[in-house]
């Protein structure tokens, strides 16, 4: 699969009600050339989730092109000292930057809901902005055999930690 920006020749097709653009050879990608400072980012996890004391964290990657300064990355909003971001900056390497790594974490220090805006930002390119959102439970337990979770806890989180791994119950 070719990597960077493309014009791509290709299907429309319908998958699970998700439509899909599937180029029929390898003819049917084209580089496009790209002059102006330009920044990509790929997609923010759409929600953290986090006990009160925990953290949550994602990786996004960077790809950028014909850029003539650092790449800045800050973090504003109401939430946004329930996040942090490393690195705060990406120094491009002959304009360009690929897949370069940044990652999100999630520390909040009091429960509820926390949103926070994500800019990257280069001269001469236009901002991309994420929102970046955090729910965070306090909880009695924390799941483990040891200090299991109250029924209290339970439906506080409401099926939000999802997932194969296995908690402790105490009702």
């Amino acid at each position: 699969i070719p990597q960077g920006p493309q014009d791509i020749t290709g299907v429309v097709l319908i998958f699970n009600e998700t439509a899909q653009l599937v180029p029929r050879t390898a003819a049917d990608f084209k580089a496009t050339v790209i002059t102006s400072p330009t920044l990509i980012i790929s997609e923010v996890m759409p929600l953290f989730g986090a006990m009160v004391g925990q953290t949550a964290k994602d990786t996004l990657k960077v790809d950028a092109f014909n850029l003539t300064g650092n790449v800045s990355i800050t973090l504003s909003g109401a939430g946004a000292s329930s996040f942090a971001v490393n690195p705060t900056s990406l120094v491009p390497s002959a304009g360009a930057l690929s897949k370069a790594e940044v990652e999100i974490v999630y520390q909040p220090t009091a429960a509820g809901e926390h949103t926070a805006t994500l800019t990257f930002s280069s001269p001469g390119a236009t901002d991309v902005v994420k929102t970046l959102n955090g729910r965070s439970f306090a909880m009695v337990g924390d799941g483990t055999s040891g200090n299991p979770f109250t029924v209290s806890d339970v439906i506080t989180l409401a099926n939000s930690l999802g997932t194969a791994q296995k908690y402790w119950v105490k009702g």
